[in-house]
């Protein structure tokens, strides 16, 4: 909904800025002011061309000058505008696109969970972040290196571990991890060979 712009408005300069330089952070508090030149009787915000109407977040100050968002959600971004009207015009604002800033959230790690020696391995992180996440990989608690993937280009026995995928936002100071086991099988591998002895020892008293 746009509405009419006269030609000759004794309104001017209508603009949304933020209350803050500090970015719309999910779950965070934030206040965006309507300003105006000229003497204004009345305002009114749309959100993607529609009115804009009180909430339990959603708080308008008396005049509607400033709209604060109790808590911000992800579902708040959005293009506003702001309609300043006095007896004889009304003017409305060009939009403010509002971004929201969110996550790290549902870090997930794909990749295998046990692999012969020699096998190629490559893990995964992924996040749903804004902007997009930083991630940091550890193994057993050491780290190893950055960036979306890990790749083992042959895997061996001390490859096998716990690995973590860190992910982290710089713009909402929040971190979240996934954890992955892999388990490196086949020669070299302690465990499995002695395994293999257990077995062939049962094998020969079998056949006695």
């Amino acid at each position: 909904m746009v509405l009419a712009q006269p030609s000759s408005a004794s309104i001017s300069d209508v603009r949304i800025v933020q209350e803050t330089s500090a970015p719309a952070i999910d779950k965070g508090l934030f206040k965006l002011i309507c300003k105006a030149e000229g003497t204004v009787n009345s305002r009114l915000w749309l959100k993607d061309s529609q009115f804009l109407s009180t909430s339990g977040r959603l708080i308008f100050s008396k005049n509607n000058e400033t709209v604060s968002f109790s808590p911000v959600l992800q579902s708040d971004e959005a293009s506003y505008q702001c309609a300043a009207s006095d007896t004889n015009s009304s003017v409305t604002s060009a939009k403010y696109r509002l971004n929201i800033k969110y996550g790290p959230q549902q870090v997930t790690i794909t990749g295998p969970d046990s692999v012969a020696v020699g096998q190629l391995v490559t893990f995964t992180c992924s996040a749903l972040c804004h902007p997009v996440c930083e991630y940091k990989w550890y193994l057993n608690g050491r780290e190893k290196a950055t960036g979306e993937s890990y790749i083992i280009g042959q895997a061996r026995p001390v490859d096998g571990g716990r690995y973590t995928c860190m992910a982290s936002n710089k713009m909402t100071s929040q971190t979240r991890e996934a954890i992955k086991n892999l388990s490196v099988i086949g020669k070299g591998n302690r465990t499995h060979r002695k395994t293999e002895q257990i077995q062939l020892s049962l094998v020969r008293i079998l056949a006695y």
